[in-house]
């Protein structure tokens, strides 16, 4: 049975008779909404007081936050958390920090806490942090996931502010390379609020600076740990995402490259096998990069965890001592 149908059923029990006009389309609206509805919006799908007061004294309806209910039948989850949060904060409140990172689905940000910006006086509190805001500039907030939310530069912003510089250059580089933002539109948005000493933006705008304008965003956040690996042992940025030709003829596309050292750094997972036929394809690929003049290095995610040091260790040996660093 369709949750919809499963919330009708339920909320639908306040009479003999088949649910009203209004309580199905109350019903529709919460489960649009993870099980979350208002008073007003009750009232708005034609519910009466009286009928409100109801649902509340058998069950059907239950206070989550003032003037906001979970239906009976809902299903409790995070979602739902971050429905009533929003809902309960009303105009001008949006998903933010941690939760807009997730809603955003930045790479490795899965927190089940509930944050959110409001320019109302709201205080923390029942599993829901507050952060208060003066006022909303438009470029700053927008829809994701089906919420309210800070938008994806607005949200790098503020979990920069508290996170952990290298959980948020994973999250920049998959941001950068799904192109939900752009290093301009970040830029941009820095400058206009850095000058004030907003938290989190130096070590934001370091990060930036390491990243050219037209530089590839790392593809995984193994990719994004190695090339921090090699930026704090004073190694020089590799290109990243290069391409090999072989005359005219494109050989492949590869993680990392030292084309001045002929050297070819590639990043295996745990996964990093399928089959057979994945693997035959793959050493024909590397007899290719090989023929076109080139070394290949294989680091596995293991290895990055184990021995870091030795990594770089073995990358600097494959370097021509004879070309400055």
């Amino acid at each position: 049975m369709a949750r919809t149908t499963v919330i009708e059923a339920e909320f639908g029990k306040s009479g003999p008779a088949m649910a009203t006009n209004g309580t199905r389309r109350s019903a529709r609206l919460a489960a649009r909404q993870h099980g979350v509805i208002t008073r007003s919006q009750l009232v708005g799908c034609g519910r009466s007081e009286g009928s409100i007061r109801n649902d509340l004294e058998s069950g059907r309806l239950t206070v989550a936050r003032p003037g906001v209910y979970l239906l009976a039948g809902s299903s409790p989850s995070w979602r739902q958390a971050v429905s009533v949060a929003c809902t309960w904060g009303g105009e001008g409140t949006y998903a933010s920090h941690l939760t807009a990172a997730r809603l955003w689905a930045l790479a490795g940000f899965h927190d089940n806490e509930v944050h959110i910006s409001t320019t109302r006086n709201l205080r923390t509190g029942g599993g829901v942090t507050v952060h208060l805001v003066r006022k909303w500039s438009s470029c700053d907030v927008a829809r994701a996931g089906g919420f309210p939310v800070t938008s994806s530069v607005r949200t790098l912003m503020d979990v920069a502010a508290t996170c952990p510089v290298d959980r948020i250059e994973i999250a920049l580089d998959d941001a950068l390379r799904r192109g939900i933002v752009t290093l301009r539109r970040l830029s941009w948005r820095l400058d206009e609020v850095g000058a004030r000493g907003r938290a989190g933006a130096a070590p934001l705008r370091r990060l930036l600076i390491a990243r050219a304008e037209g530089c590839a965003p790392a593809h995984s956040p193994l990719e994004t740990r190695f090339a921090r690996l090699l930026r704090a042992a004073g190694l020089p940025p590799p290109h990243r995402q290069f391409e090999i030709y072989d005359g005219d003829c494109f050989v492949a596309r590869v993680d990392f490259a030292y084309p001045e050292h002929g050297l070819v750094i590639e990043l295996d997972g745990y996964g990093y096998h399928s089959g057979r036929v994945e693997w035959e394809k793959d050493l024909m690929r590397r007899n290719h990069i090989e023929s076109a003049g080139y070394r290949v290095l294989h680091i596995t995610a293991r290895r990055m965890n184990e021995d870091p040091e030795g990594v770089v260790a073995l990358v600097r040996s494959l370097m021509d001592p004879r070309l400055p660093f």
